[in-house]
């Protein structure tokens, strides 16, 4: 106000009439853009408060009236100028009416839109004026698109036109026309502009001649009309120019909008242009989350609800008129009443439709500019919730919920329960998997474009295609893998996966294995794919790696179909065991060197991708074999991962170690967990009598074997160590607190021998009558099983919730947590009772 030259008489203003401050104070802090021109334009104060200017709802004919009157007898150039200047008024009028609440939100949108038919009117006249072509006038439309068309204008809206003529022959100069009343409306000079326009959804965009003939338009929406193009013609209306001819145009689009017949294929194409509408545009986080903050486009927002209504009326406006011309709220009330959506859903989304809007208003009206994005900081969501009657918190809470709520009844009609867009485009494709949260959407949505070519080289029909991808989905779509069945789809024969989909469980089985990246391994051992049709028994007849990665396939198809028992590692213990025994007799020509299996290859609990535990002992003279052994981890790491740290003084100790050497080591400077260590070892392979080397061992282990509280301190000291999270190996109960207890137990009642795991032990425990073992061995299966599915899945003894899911989903086990939880806490309580005496101080 204080740049206003008529401070003083706006103050007395202010001071004799409420409303005049209701009216000022709302537009100096509601838009800049009209607070500026009334500051210009002081005389339009007394014009508000005048009786009529609030309180009078103006009709296209009306605004027509006065704009005409506004400019009448000014030259071209001055014309263009007064009707900008005339925009801004009626704004300035609309604007205050909302702001003091002097008329409803949907009367708001109306007027708006009569300004601008009528603007776009006078708009044509001064064209044909310009160019002496008044007498063509009655051969030419403006048609309404978009808001316009439908009545719903915002402040800022653009609008979307087409133009339509009669004459074919005349087309250039209705060209001529057409293009001047763009530039009338869209310049931007002193003044701004009338309206943003926009030409672009005519037919061929750019590419096409503004004004085309009736004929054309037929012509070109009977012959490459696109679904999209209806959704825009739904809202089409005669806006300016001939009402006759406008009503021709309809009337001959209409049977190319309105389907009367309609198939699962139009349905599903009409569907897919839900992933073309619904784009969120990108932001910056803040108080709204990202994916929310454009009212419009966002998750949630004014294009869903708008499309809920577009996609019924192209799917029953050929038989239902009354859908083909309604407004959004009379739309979504339509539709309750033809029992297409519930009652309770239409008056919500009506209520957030309104709701949205005005936030849109609000946003646009502040500097006129075409925006649909909420604020990000604070203190401007603080002023939008203000001039909302809204307090920041209220406003937030309303508009989550509001935009949570529209997404839910979106996704119930359009994703959830539907198919995946197989055969659409990649942008569609990767539109439906966002909505599932799938990680790089992009890229599975391109995978699956190359897998489909494949398909389609086949002699597969497209709903047999279908089928395959709709099932993949939906099996994987919860467990976050379905990126990884997609890329196996595309290195796996299409007819061999078109053969096992005749068989769901054997499917099932095929979208475990490519969920823990199996594909790979198929391409590289093809005779897998034979081997999941056609099992074989366990066992092995070389010792190469095609037989090994066979006998793994055959344990982990056990594992996937609950045909597994613990007692079958023994197999693929004993070919780790026969392997090593040939390389280390290959090398070892002088039979001087022995080879302890350490761990679960001495236990014969090897699992699939195991690595294998060794030490290496030597006759005599162990620095000669350094470059024997140096040859033999190299081939067995061709087979296996090697670990050679518990020799004597670990990775500072040498590679070899002589049997004297080793009995020193073992009386002077052992640790107690290297007797743990030593309890569960195995001489895998001797080139000498090794009588001498398994008593060493023995003795270490079992003359002075560790106390139970030397034990306790020792697993204690790793479950602490255990770092941060759930560990089903580490965390206190589970597999490393059960081998523990189990090895305390064994020394303590005498009955631990060498080599024996934790299953063998519990076994001769059991002869001593000690309660509960029978708990902790089913306990000890459990865990094991649940162990080993995670580490073939890519994860660790870490299982975090995605994980729990995943093991969840390869063994086809519910409440897997909840079992996790109540056998820890009962291997808990039971050890903790047994190692109570035991102090670690």
């Amino acid at each position: 106000m204080k740049n206003s030259p008529s401070k003083s008489t706006i103050l007395e203003l202010l001071v004799s009439f409420r409303v005049v401050g209701e009216v000022l104070f709302g537009i100096f802090s509601q838009s800049h853009t009209l607070s500026l021109f009334l500051i210009n334009n002081p005389e339009y104060i007394f014009w508000l408060i005048e009786t009529e200017t609030l309180s009078k709802k103006k009709t296209k004919l009306e605004y027509y009236k006065e704009a005409v009157e506004f400019l009448d007898s000014l030259p071209f150039p001055k014309k263009e100028s007064k009707l900008r200047h005339y925009r801004k008024r009626e704004y300035l009028r609309i604007a205050a009416k909302e702001i003091i609440k002097a008329c409803s939100f949907e009367e708001t949108m109306e007027e708006l839109s009569n300004l601008a038919d009528a603007l776009v009117e006078v708009a044509a006249d001064m064209a044909f004026e310009k160019l002496k072509k008044e007498d063509l006038k009655d051969g030419f439309a403006v048609i309404g698109l978009g808001k316009l068309g439908n009545k719903e204008l915002n402040f800022s809206s653009d609008i979307d036109i087409m133009f339509v003529h009669r004459e074919e022959d005349k087309s250039d100069i209705y060209n001529r026309i057409a293009s001047l009343i763009v530039n009338i409306l869209n310049q931007n000079k002193e003044g701004g502009f009338v309206f943003r326009v926009d030409t672009r959804l005519r037919p061929n965009g750019a590419y096409s001649p503004l004004s085309l003939s009736i004929e054309e338009y037929e012509n070109y929406y009977a012959t490459f009309g696109q679904v999209w193009e209806k959704l825009a013609l739904i809202k089409a209306r005669c806006v300016a120019g001939s009402s006759k001819l406008g009503d021709e145009f309809l009337k001959v689009v209409e049977p190319f909008v309105f389907k009367r017949t309609i198939d699962i294929e139009y349905i599903d194409e009409i569907r897919r242009l839900m992933f073309k509408i619904h784009k969120s545009s990108k932001g910056t986080e803040g108080i709204i989350p990202q994916e929310k903050q454009d009212i419009k486009k966002g998750k949630g927002g004014i294009r869903e609800i708008e499309f809920v209504l577009n996609y019924f009326q192209l799917l029953y406006g050929g038989k239902v008129k009354q859908l083909r011309k309604v407004r959004t709220i009379d739309g979504l009330k339509l539709l309750a009443e033809l029992g297409l959506l519930k009652a309770e859903e239409s008056n919500f989304l009506s209520d957030a439709y309104l709701f949205f809007r005005r936030m849109e208003h609000k946003i646009q009206l502040l500097n006129e500019q075409q925006t649909q994005n909420l604020p990000t900081d604070e203190k401007s969501l603080k002023a939008l919730a203000k001039k909302l009657n809204m307090e920041l918190n209220e406003f937030v809470s309303k508009y989550l919920s509001y935009t949570d709520r529209v997404h839910e009844i979106f996704r119930s009609i359009f994703i959830v329960d539907k198919g995946v867009p197989v055969f659409s485009t990649a942008d569609d494709i990767e539109g439906f998997l966002k909505e599932f949260g799938i990680d790089d959407a992009k890229t599975v949505a391109l995978n699956i474009e190359e897998s489909l070519k494949k398909f389609k080289a086949t002699d597969m029909k497209p709903d047999e295609i279908q089928s395959i991808f709709d099932f993949a989905f939906e099996f994987t779509k919860d467990i976050g893998r379905f990126d990884r069945v997609v890329a196996g789809f595309g290195k796996i024969d299409p007819i061999y996966i078109k053969t096992i989909f005749k068989n769901r469980k054997l499917f099932e089985l095929f979208l475990k294995l490519l969920s823990i990246d199996y594909a790979e391994k198929f391409i590289k051992y093809p005779s897998l794919l034979d081997s999941l049709v056609a099992p074989l028994e366990l066992g092995f007849d070389s010792l190469d790696k095609k037989e090994k990665e066979r006998l793994e396939f055959e344990i982990i198809l056990k594992l996937l179909t609950d045909s597994y028992r613990h007692e079958d590692l023994v197999i693929t213990t004993e070919f780790a065991r026969a392997l090593i025994r040939k390389v280390s007799s290959e090398f070892d020509s002088n039979g001087g060197l022995t080879v302890l299996g350490y761990g679960k290859l001495a236990t014969g609990e090897l699992f699939v991708g195991s690595d294998l535990d060794i030490v290496f002992v030597s006759k005599n003279q162990p620095y000669m074999y350094e470059p024997i052994v140096r040859r033999i981890t190299k081939e067995l790491k061709s087979f296996y991962e090697i670990d050679l740290r518990l020799r004597p003084f670990g990775d500072k100790g040498t590679l070899v170690c002589d049997v004297d050497y080793l009995k020193k080591y073992f009386d002077k400077d052992a640790q107690s967990w290297e007797k743990q260590a030593a309890q569960r070892s195995v001489v895998v392979y001797s080139g000498f009598e090794d009588d001498e080397l398994r008593k060493i061992i023995k003795e270490f282990v079992l003359n002075r074997p560790p106390s139970k509280c030397e034990i306790f301190c020792m697993l204690k000291k790793i479950v602490e160590n255990k770092g941060v999270g759930f560990d089903i190996k580490s965390s206190f109960g589970g597999l490393t607190t059960i081998d523990f207890f189990v090895q305390s137990l064994s020394f303590e009642n005498e009955c631990a021998d060498i080599g024996s795991g934790t299953l063998k032990l519990i076994e001769k425990l059991k002869k001593k009558d000690i309660k509960g073992l029978e708990e902790i061995e089913d306990t000890y299966r459990f865990l094991f099983k649940v162990l080993n599915t995670a580490r073939i899945a890519g994860l660790s003894s870490k299982l975090n919730e995605q994980g729990i899911k995943l093991v969840e989903f390869l063994l086809s086990e519910d409440s897997l947590k909840l079992k996790i939880d109540s056998k820890f806490k009962r291997v808990s309580d039971f050890v903790r009772s047994y190692f109570d005496d035991c102090s670690c101080d």
